[in-house]
């Protein structure tokens, strides 16, 4: 659930920062709340319909745009240093897989940190329910033809993504654009495809194969819990994998709101400070029923009708907001409240001295928070939240 949680929260937070590249959408918490409830029910939807008619034929068509995406960069880009690159990173990824992946023996405790321990926290939450997933999918396959699917052709792939991406990020990076550089982590994909010829389709496409790629993780990932809390059953009742579903995206959004609103009680900015407190305290000092009625019931409904006349008035078009849909949010709300005073209670355990370490460095006030203060902080925000 949390390996999920954690993959939605990036996928929102990457197509919240193209669609404000793109199109000048707002980068804001309620953004990225949005499109997680909407890849939550593109997921729900997904499996409802089971895994040959919703799960294969959203990965397919995943699979023809990354494949479209990849081909365009390798050839307007530059593929001379693409094809080099590929060839080397593959010795590279032979010789340094192990070294990189052991946390000692290095100098670079940023990278320790924030690459080696964060995936190996994130891919041992994912391992379960990939390693089931890839068991229903390869069933009546033999052990040979599972090794070249599931081992070397998707490494191999990863290898020429990561360098034509990445070789082309390098390259204009080396060639004095410092764009990509300088950009935020969400950004930088589409500051490297603004150096390339059809900026906006491009850009469009990334959008829809981030949003694609994190709804095919959940709907796989809904299916294989359901399958779990099931005893085994492959069929299990479609309320049982609608559940799953909202409750992933509950999750993801209840860490988003909890992250803010934590940071947002630390801020200097007395607004903000005062405006995250009171959510928290409003929240925390109010019983879960009351709130589930009163927001799901009563508030989101009637901003629901009011959205309905303006998005009538304006483009002719009407949506309807379901029950599970306005629960989920509903319920969200509540843990982020929660969630909220974990995450400030462990980065005030962090030692003041740490952050002013890092700014001592050079860092940024971002860049300490990312690098220094939050390793540091997990350690005491983990157990708590997996209460």
């Amino acid at each position: 659930i949390f390996g999920l949680a954690t993959s939605l929260g990036f996928g929102a937070e990457q197509a919240t920062a193209g669609l404000n590249f793109l199109f000048g959408i707002s980068n804001s918490n309620t953004t990225k709340i949005i499109l997680i409830v909407c890849i939550t029910g593109i997921a729900t939807m997904s499996v409802v319909l089971g895994v040959e008619k919703g799960v294969k034929r959203l990965s397919e068509i995943n699979m023809v745009l990354a494949l479209v995406l990849l081909l365009f960069i390798i050839f307007f880009g530059p593929t001379i240093e693409i094809f080099r690159g590929f060839f080397g990173n593959l010795g590279a990824y032979a010789r340094e897989l192990v070294p990189l992946s052991n946390p000692f023996g290095r100098s670079a405790d940023n990278f320790r940190q924030g690459w080696t321990a964060f995936y190996w926290a994130w891919w041992i939450s994912w391992s379960p329910f990939v390693g089931m997933f890839i068991a229903r999918v390869s069933r009546g396959r033999t052990v040979r033809q599972f090794l070249i699917a599931v081992l070397i052709v998707p490494s191999v792939i990863s290898i020429l993504w990561m360098t034509a991406l990445g070789g082309t990020a390098i390259t204009m990076t080396v060639g004095g654009f410092e764009g990509i550089a300088d950009a935020a982590l969400e950004l930088k994909l589409f500051q490297m495809l603004g150096q390339l010829p059809l900026t906006s389709i491009t850009s469009f496409v990334g959008i829809i194969l981030v949003i694609v790629f994190f709804v095919t993780s959940s709907d796989s990932g809904s299916l294989v819990i359901d399958t779990i809390a099931a005893g085994g059953k492959v069929n299990a009742p479609i309320p049982q994998r609608i559940f799953w579903c909202s409750f992933e995206g509950l999750v993801a959004i209840a860490l988003l709101l909890g992250l803010t609103a934590g940071m947002g009680q630390l801020s200097r900015n007395i607004v903000v400070r005062n405006v995250a407190r009171t959510y928290v305290e409003f929240i925390r000092g109010i019983p879960m029923l009351p709130l589930i009625f009163t927001v799901a019931l009563i508030l989101v409904p009637e901003t629901s009708d009011y959205v309905n006349q303006r998005l009538d008035a304006w483009f002719g078009v009407t949506y309807k907001l379901s029950f599970q849909m306005r629960a989920t949010v509903t319920l969200a709300l509540i843990y982020g409240a929660y969630m909220a005073e974990i995450f400030r209670g462990g980065i005030q355990s962090v030692p003041p001295g740490q952050s002013e370490a890092g700014r001592s460095l050079g860092l940024t006030r971002r860049q300490t928070m990312r690098s220094v203060v939050l390793p540091q902080a997990m350690r005491a925000i983990i157990p708590p939240l997996g209460n």
